[in-house]
């Protein structure tokens, strides 16, 4: 999903089967830092949103990000988001929340994302909090376990954007807490586009990522929970896969038996081309692709990470 789209929105030889290991469901906070308000409430806003015409009617709408940076050491699935945030008119976002994820490049987000999805308002709450400045302030909790945020291990970037573009334009600041000593550069800013390079009210000026420390060394006040288990894997299921030539060419046929019946899973070929299923009744599922080229393949199950070679003669 692109900026502009959100703007406009809302404006082979078989090698035989492998047993998948064991899930444990392991749901687990991946990064907290809500004591920062919780326990420190300070005037660290970070003005952080897609909206504002009304506060700020001589910009229009305005579009600026900021992303912190946040480390797994196994396969996830995000599940949950929690932010702290002030805003303008006191409302709440109306039109829903960008959750955007970027992989790490050498220290800093990538341009562009690895993975996004809109929160709509049914999907998040808003608990009312205190605020450091005269301006009401919320604790948004998201719903993220339909998302599909499936993130591999190592350091990714996440950035939680409030949408306001049509309904009140109202404007949002992400809270956050100036530390006593220095932290150096805990979160990298950028506004969607050049429109807004005048650094009003502390935008940024910029459409690639600028490492900031915003007010000295402030750091955001946000959780990030995920899910550790593999997904919908009872453990018992067996992955196989063969390939063989066929009228469409060479084509790889992935099986599973054992599985969990109607559970959604996805078959992955090459870290690449996806096929969707549904567990069948008795613990079956299939799927195939077709006009491969001759020489190995890597057939994946996503939901339990596990993965099968296989030949294309």
């Amino acid at each position: 999903m692109t900026r502009s789209s959100i703007v406009g929105f809302a404006l082979c030889y078989g090698l035989g089967g492998v047993l998948l290991p064991t899930f444990s469901a392991h749901a687990e906070v991946i990064h907290d830092s809500l004591w920062i308000h919780d326990d420190n409430l300070t005037d660290a806003g970070v003005g952080h949103a897609i909206g504002g015409w009304r506060p700020f009617p001589g910009l229009g709408t305005i579009d600026s990000q900021v992303v912190e940076d946040f480390t797994l050491t196994q396969q996830t699935r995000l599940t949950v988001g929690v932010i702290d945030v002030m805003s303008h008119d006191g409302t709440v976002p109306a039109e829903g929340i960008w959750v955007q994820v970027y992989a790490d490049a050498g220290g800093r987000p990538a341009e562009e994302t690895a993975a996004d999805w809109v929160a709509l308002p049914s999907e998040y709450e808003a608990e009312e909090i205190s605020s450091p400045l005269n301006f009401r302030a919320w604790r948004i909790t998201i719903n993220l376990s339909d998302a599909d945020l499936d993130l591999d291990e190592g350091t990714w970037w996440v950035d939680f954007q409030p949408l306001d573009i049509k309904t009140t334009g109202d404007w949002f600041w992400s809270i956050g807490s100036v530390s006593i000593e220095p932290i150096g550069f805990p979160s990298h800013v950028r506004d969607g586009w050049e429109a807004h390079g005048n650094n009003y009210y502390g935008l940024w000026g910029s459409t690639t990522w600028i490492p900031h420390s915003f007010r000295g060394n402030a750091v955001l006040s946000w959780r990030l929970e995920g899910d550790t288990s593999g997904g919908e894997c009872t453990g018992r299921e067996k992955l196989s896969a063969s390939c063989a030539d066929s009228a469409c060419g060479p084509r790889v046929v992935a099986k599973v038996k054992r599985g969990l019946p109607d559970a959604e899973i996805r078959f992955r070929i090459d870290g690449g081309q996806e096929r969707r299923t549904v567990v069948n009744a008795r613990g079956k599922a299939k799927v195939k692709w077709c006009g491969l080229t001759s020489g190995p393949h890597t057939v994946s199950l996503v939901e339990c990470g596990a993965s099968i070679d296989t030949n294309c003669p």
